[in-house]
């Protein structure tokens, strides 16, 4: 805290997974959550960084997600998605996750998983059993009743705090979805030197997760890593940082 940036590699702590490799990692209100491909789960302080305890999900963990101002949390595999009692340990609900999910978050009591089949995967999480979420696709375009797309996303990210999906496919622009109101809501990306937005691929989207500052941070393939307003297709900051 207060260091310059290039003063940033003095390392202050470490975790050591011994054998096992991490697959996933998150950030709770007072908890950090790190999972493993033998499918533990660590739990840990935020501030010591002192273990809780260790939870077992069955499989290797690809998203963690904490829901805010409550004990619950989620994690996601190729094929399970379970809900935990973080406080007691307990799994409270267990799903069958949809084909290979990309991203994971909680909106109000909702659990939300986008998959790459393109649609979003919706459990509502009050009711003891929902064997079939709801699913909701999205499309690359406005229009009521276009189709969803064929490709497969290259990246995507979900934001429950601002309403939105981004998604990517490999030759287009990135895609705006509002989810609140399920409509297409326009596309951005980087400005080449023409003005037109780039097609180039993106290999890494994330909201900013303040829901008062609406922007998007996009890395793409050839190494630029670009601050985008996508509410005003704007692009704020580009620079070389092969991230």
């Amino acid at each position: 805290m207060g260091a310059l940036k290039e003063n940033w590699d003095d390392r202050l702590t470490c975790i050591d997974f011994r054998r096992d490799q991490p697959s996933a990692l998150s950030y709770g209100e007072d908890l950090l959550a790190v999972s493993c491909t033998s499918g533990r789960v660590s739990l840990y302080y935020a501030t010591s960084y002192q273990e809780l305890k260790t939870l077992e999900h069955g499989e290797a963990v690809r998203f963690i997600a904490f829901r805010s101002k409550t004990d619950l949390m989620a994690t996601c595999g190729m094929k399970m998605l379970k809900i935990w009692d973080i406080t007691t340990g307990r799994i409270t609900h267990n799903f069958d996750a949809p084909p290979r999910p990309l991203d994971l978050v909680f909106d109000g009591d909702m659990g939300l998983v986008a998959c790459n089949k393109n649609y979003i995967a919706s459990w509502d999480i009050r009711q003891d059993n929902q064997a079939m979420p709801l699913q909701t696709p999205w499309s690359d375009g406005p229009g009521v009743s276009r189709p969803a797309p064929r490709q497969t996303p290259s990246a995507l990210a979900l934001s429950a705090s601002h309403g939105m999906l981004a998604v990517t496919y490999n030759g287009q622009p990135i895609i705006l979805w509002d989810i609140e109101d399920d409509v297409y809501a326009g596309s951005c990306g980087k400005k080449m030197s023409t003005g037109e937005t780039s097609r180039h691929v993106v290999v890494a989207l994330a909201f900013n997760p303040n829901p008062n500052i609406g922007l998007l941070a996009v890395a793409y393939l050839d190494g630029d890593l670009a601050l985008i307003d996508p509410f005003a297709d704007e692009q704020l900051e580009c620079f070389q940082a092969n991230c």
